[in-house]
């Protein structure tokens, strides 16, 4: 096990800037997830931790050593593919040894590597298949095993899961949380699944256009997004984000929008003439006289999600806000109709017009 640096690392493709100064610490057996949408630089800065990618500029630590100049070979670093990358001629067992064989390592020791990786993974029963007789969880554990038998300093996973059905999914993020738990390797994970990265992420790194924009716990990067990138990415419904105006007096807040009108508490913080209002689902509710909601807005329904356990209302406010209501899964209401609804105090985020920053909550 060892930590990952990023120092100022900074990866260019012909005139297309992949990475920008790239800094990241990742701490001694730490599951840290890249997460960010197509193109945000996540499996460029996996690949280039991996070596299979040359740094423009900066540095990359592994445990103490600068790997810089390293080939692969040399990293200690064992990868995982989305495509599993298995040898279809090969047995289970011979894949799992593949990399152990091409080190030297002693055939005894090749064995009690394989058959520990094997129990961990519930491979037992499958070490003499080959992978057209498996199923595609039982290859993608295949995968992670010969990553697993190296020992290696680090794991590098990139979109592993992104080849499973959805059920599939869900059973292997836990299978290798478990295992994460078991070995304690420090394990660099790439998605662009938020479920994946607020599921089984120590910390996440949030990445847009080969920058950082925001590192920290789940729920820190959940409850506290740093701009409105991180607000609108992570989160399912996304947040709600529409512009408003800031009056200020008689120690109130009123944000604006044509007939919509919110009178909220005097904010902590100074708020510019104009913001961005952003609001999650589950901080909009269907309007309570008792329930000490801000509001009320009235709009027009736009569409419905009914999950079973909640119901996600798409709702048009005046002046074009839109917002998303989470209801109980048992209410039931029609494209079209009227709907009032309020907002949990304290849990209005506003955030810059121009650079999109956080600026509080209200």
């Amino acid at each position: 096990m060892a930590p990952v640096r990023f120092e100022r690392v900074h990866k260019r493709f012909g005139d297309v800037v992949a990475i920008h100064e790239l800094t990241l610490d990742i701490a001694d057996g730490e599951f840290m997830v890249l997460v960010g949408p197509s193109g945000s630089g996540k499996t460029t800065a996996l690949r280039l931790v991996a070596g299979l990618e040359a740094l423009s500029g900066g540095h990359i630590h592994i445990g103490a050593r600068c790997v810089d100049r390293l080939p692969p070979k040399r990293r200690d670093i064992a990868m995982v593919f989305q495509d599993y990358a298995l040898y279809p001629q090969m047995t289970v067992y011979d894949n799992l040894a593949f990399g152990l064989r091409v080190a030297k390592v002693p055939r005894d020791e090749i064995r009690r590597r394989v058959d520990a990786a094997a129990e961990v993974l519930g491979l037992g029963d499958l070490l003499r298949r080959k992978p057209r007789q498996l199923s595609g969880g039982q290859r993608q554990r295949v995968a992670l095993g010969r990553a697993l038998v190296r020992q290696p300093q680090a794991f590098l996973m990139d979109e592993p899961l992104s080849n499973l059905d959805a059920k599939l999914r869900v059973q292997t993020r836990g299978e290798i949380k478990r295992l994460h738990a078991e070995i304690g390797t420090t394990t660099v994970y790439v998605t662009h699944d938020q479920v994946e990265a607020m599921t089984m992420g120590d910390r996440i790194a949030v990445m847009n256009e080969g920058r950082l924009e925001q590192v920290g716990d789940p729920d820190t990067v959940y409850h506290q997004p740093a701009n409105t990138f991180v607000a609108a990415f992570v989160g399912s419904p996304a947040m709600a984000l529409n512009a408003v105006d800031v009056v200020t007096g008689d120690g109130q807040v009123t944000l604006v929008r044509d007939r919509l009108r919110l009178v909220v508490a005097r904010a902590a913080c100074d708020l510019p003439a104009r913001a961005m209002l952003g609001v999650r689902p589950e901080h909009a509710r269907l309007w309570s006289d008792d329930a000490g909601l801000v509001g009320p807005v009235d709009g027009q329904v736009e569409y419905v999600e009914a999950l079973g356990r909640e119901t996600f209302i798409g709702v048009a406010a005046p002046g074009g806000a839109r917002f998303v209501l989470e209801a109980d899964g048992a209410y039931r209401i029609r494209i079209g109709e009227h709907v009032r609804f309020g907002f949990i105090p304290g849990r209005l985020h506003v955030f810059h017009p121009d650079t999109g920053a956080a600026l509080g909550r209200l």
